[in-house]
């Protein structure tokens, strides 16, 4: 086939040209849509100071660490060009070689103009992920603490170490880099020849290349130097942190390593002029043989011939100091042991005495709850309760006040609580149309309150708030209901003040069934108030609607990033975020509460813990210290952004203040409507439970053996509701921590509470050894109390669990459900106090054949060494006080 004439070859390469004109312009207005629109969205919620600082720490990041790499690798390649002596540039006998110059010629400096920008941006780029490590880096804040090892305050390990490690990392990556390129560049130009016989190195090459290798062995230098202070964080004795095999020969066996990589690494750069082949590879022969020799097999001889041995007298204090650092980053030293009496039977003055713990005992589980909200309150298919529903406590008089005044009610009241949530994904594919979507469906409405401890007719809650508009049983609640901003999150943005009315609830009458509209009034959202704001969003979301809508006015306001987590998350980027937030009435609005933690992985001998693992999915990660340090409060209308410092002591969150001065308010500073909602979070106590079952032992001979060690105590109701029972192949999980309103021996009133039993460790026994409560109440908010049970017999979880289902009443009934092609829900198994004992509390539901709701049907309470059921809780207890059966 013949060539394309010259003309229509010129046409095409012009086409070609405007095409790929047009996607560049396109992608660089892109980014910049974003970037312009990112700051738009930190300026709403008032942190455009944290995007500042973000982004130009990355920018100048990428800039300096780019130029860098750019400068290093380009001035390396123009020494390669300079070296290389003219005889062998010119005469390349090999073929191959031959051609491949031929051929790269014309394309030879604009290539490596791009591949070096290119090459450059990757290397910047790389190093601008570590920007919160060189935030830290730059702004330490002392711990008041030093190692045991080095002396150093601990602020070093946690602040310095980690960008320290990053910059070894990045400059050995160039460096490496860096001489495969010029391996390469001195082959294309001649000044290496394998396959030449005689002088393969040119004499120049011999002393480039030693320069580089040089360079890296005294990078490696510093990199043991690095390996030292990282045996802190050891994993290779009884516990993390340096152990005495690791202070007593992997520390010396590393200054070793220093040295001599110090004295191979100026061998190298000598070679430089003396220009041997021989001598750079027995420097490097040495040094690997030695790291291989003495770093390997030293360090494993002392631990099996000196340590191993006598493991429990050696390892005594490093076990010490693991325990006292696990101890302080965890913040388990907070922890009060106290004995719990449990010597008196439960009785009818027991029961009177405490009886607004057990008017408070929580018979309905968060998930079963989640079910019946969605069956019974949801109102539309366009509305969602997205999580199980929330725990907290009001005072009863916020829902039996009316018009004529507020009876004087100041009980506390434990109440489930779950937002009703806009979810576009329920209307039909007809209905789901860019208006609809965007701009008529843009909020939720009102929560749903419920009664902990309170059953009604067939099996149902008692409702505190209900139905549309949210009510109570004595009218309507007087708090804005709209909920722009919660957990679900299904369009990507909505436009609200716009010309088209929005939904904001549904109607019916006895007549007709309709619709309530609204006009956002709040201060949410971004005015698009002029072209660009508008132009910049259509190019962010690739929707020309928002561009070409009649509908939308200088006026209108676009809401984006609605969901909790990820607008406290992209407002706090340098936290770890808790992904359990919750709604709470604050006064006259609805506020979402969220918590968040300063963690670490670098904290001298503390034991590191999965956080996913340890805290059921709550937060994600790993590390070895955590501090429960800010509340965030975002109001579910206008989306605003709060945060309060919570734990002033926190080193780690004052260096992030220093990073980002203002940020977060006092604790003082947040309103006290918002602060009786505040509770101690779900993630952190269970991260704590799980190191407390170890760490509550402080000898180090008594945790070496393992004497008291303790396990969280299991949960055998999962097994039962998903696979029917527990096996070797259906092992029961942690019981999760639940929260209570509840009053414990020696308290004068009621606590919100956050709890978890403890059972033996290691042992094959299931009873009940310590029992861990968590204050969550502002007035004592963060107290932690360890009740432990030294010399009694106590039911644990798991022997509870069977105790009931071995109980022929109850066995009976179940048994006569599943006859019924009924299924059997067993409910969270509390353990409550009462008196100076503990009163074990299950509740069965129940879900008919064809039926979605299920319905609370028997409630299984265990004391005094008996089992009953009935229908009720009072029932139940009515029972057991009297040592009646079943009926």
């Amino acid at each position: 086939m013949a060539d394309a004439p010259a003309p229509a070859r010129s046409r095409r390469r012009t086409l070609l040209g405007v095409a790929a004109l047009i996607v560049v312009v396109y992608v660089i207005l892109t980014v910049l849509a974003v970037l312009y629109t990112e700051s738009l969205w930190y300026r709403e919620i008032g942190y455009s100071s944290v995007w500042r600082t973000m982004f130009w720490t990355r920018v100048g990041l990428t800039a300096v660490f780019g130029v860098v790499f750019v400068a290093f690798v380009g001035g390396n390649i123009w020494a390669v060009r300079r070296v290389t002596p003219r005889d062998r540039a010119t005469r390349v006998p090999e073929s191959i070689l031959a051609r491949y110059r031929v051929t790269l010629r014309p394309f030879k400096k604009p290539g490596l103009v791009a591949l070096g920008l290119l090459a450059g941006l990757i290397a910047g780029l790389r190093a601008s992920g570590a920007w919160r490590d060189y935030l830290l880096w730059r702004h330490p804040v002392p711990f008041g603490k030093t190692d045991a090892v080095f002396g150093k305050d601990l602020s070093f390990f946690v602040f310095k170490l980690g960008f320290d490690r990053t910059v070894f990392s990045w400059t050995l990556g160039t460096l490496v880099f860096t001489l495969i390129v010029v391996v390469l560049a001195h082959y294309f130009r001649g000044g290496i020849r394998p396959q030449r016989a005689g002088e393969r190195f040119a004499p120049a090459v011999r002393a480039h290349l030693s320069i580089l290798a040089g360079l890296i062995v005294l990078l490696k230098a510093w990199g043991y130097r690095l390996d030292q202070f990282a045996l802190l964080q050891s994993t290779r004795g009884v516990v993390s942190g340096a152990s005495y095999t690791d202070a007593k020969a992997r520390l010396p066996v590393l200054w070793i390593m220093v040295g001599v990589a110090i004295a191979v690494g100026l061998v190298l750069l000598a070679n430089a002029r003396l220009r041997t082949v021989r001598l750079p590879w027995a420097a490097v022969g040495l040094l690997v043989g030695l790291s291989i020799v003495v770093g390997g097999a030293y360090p494993a001889l002392v631990q099996r011939l000196k340590v191993k041995p006598d493991e429990r007298t050696l390892e005594a204090p490093y076990i010490k100091r693991n325990i006292d650092a696990t101890r302080t980053a965890y913040n388990l030293g907070a922890i009060v042991p106290v004995s719990y009496p449990n010597s008196v039977p439960i009785t009818r003055r027991s029961l009177l005495k405490d009886a607004e713990t057990v008017r408070n005992i929580r018979v309905w589980a968060p998930d079963v709850l989640q079910t019946v909200y969605l069956n019974l309150q949801r109102g539309k298919q366009y509305y969602r309760f997205v999580s199980p529903a929330d725990t907290d406590r009001y005072n009863a008089s916020l829902f039996i006040c009316d018009g004529h005044g507020c009876p004087d009610i100041h009980a506390s009241e434990q109440v489930m609580v779950g937002a009703r949530e806009i979810s576009p994904n329920g209307l039909s594919t007809e209905a789901k149309t860019w208006v609809n979507t965007h701009l008529f469906y843009t909020h939720g409405y009102g929560i749903v309150a419920s009664s902990a401890g309170a059953v009604i007719r067939q099996g149902q809650p008692y409702f505190w708030v209900h139905d549309l508009p949210p009510r109570v049983d004595t009218g309507p609640l007087s708090f804005a209901p709209q909920v722009y901003f919660g957990e679900n999150e299904e369009v990507p943005f909505v436009v609200v003040d716009t010309r088209q009315d929005e939904l904001d609830y549904p109607t019916s009458s006895a007549t007709s069934v309709g619709y309530t509209t609204t006009r956002y009034d709040g201060s949410g959202g971004i005015p698009l108030d002029n072209f660009f704001k508008r132009a910049a969003f259509a190019l962010r979301f690739r929707d020309l609607n928002l561009l070409l809508s009649g509908s939308i006015t200088d006026r209108s306001r676009l809401m984006f990033r609605r969901q909790i987590l990820t607008r406290v998350q992209r407002a706090a980027p340098f936290l770890t975020i808790d992904s359990d937030p919750y709604i709470a009435i604050a006064g006259d609005r609805l506020v979402w509460i969220v918590d968040g933690y300063t963690t670490s992985a670098r904290y001298p001998y503390s034991q590191p813990v999965n956080f996913g693992t340890a805290s059921n999915g709550l937060i994600s990660g790993a590390g070895n210290y955590i501090r429960d340090a800010v509340k965030f409060v975002v109001d579910a209308k206008d989306g605003s952004v709060r945060g309060y410092v919570w734990d002033d002591t926190d080193p780690v969150l004052k260096a992030w203040l220093d990073v980002f001065p203002g940020m977060f308010k006092p604790r003082s500073e947040m309103p006290a409507v918002e602060q009786e909602h505040v509770r101690y979070p779900e993630a952190f106590f269970a991260i704590q439970s799980d190191r407390f079952a170890n760490y509550h032992v402080t000898d180090a001979g008594t945790f070496y053996q393992k004497e008291d060690a303790w396990l969280i105590g299991r949960d055998a109701t999962y097994c039962l509701n998903n696979t029917g029972k527990c096996s070797a192949n259906a092992v029961a999980p942690n019981v999760p921590p639940y929260y209570m309103l509840a009053q414990f021996p020696g308290d004068v009133a009621l606590r919100f509470v956050l709890v978890r039993p403890f059972t033996p460790g290691g042992s094959g026994r299931q009873n009940m050894v310590g029992y861990l409560v968590a204050q969550g109440d502002p007035q004592d908010y963060g107290k932690l109390t360890s009740y432990e049970f030294r010399t009694q017999q106590v039911f644990g979880p798991e022997q509870t669990q069977a105790a009931i289902n071995q109980d022929p009443a109850v066995s009976q009934q179940i048994a006569l459900w599943n006859q019924q092609h009924s299924k059997v829900i067993y409910g969270n198994l509390l353990i409550v106090p009462v008196g100076d004992s503990l009163l074990y509390v299950q509740p069965l539901y129940l879900k008919g054949e064809g039926s979605q709701i299920p319905q609370l049907k028997r409630v299984v309470v265990m004391g005094n060494g008996n089992v009953e059921m009935a229908d009720t809780l009072d029932d139940a207890l009515a029972q057991l006080i009297h040592d009646k059966p079943a009926g």
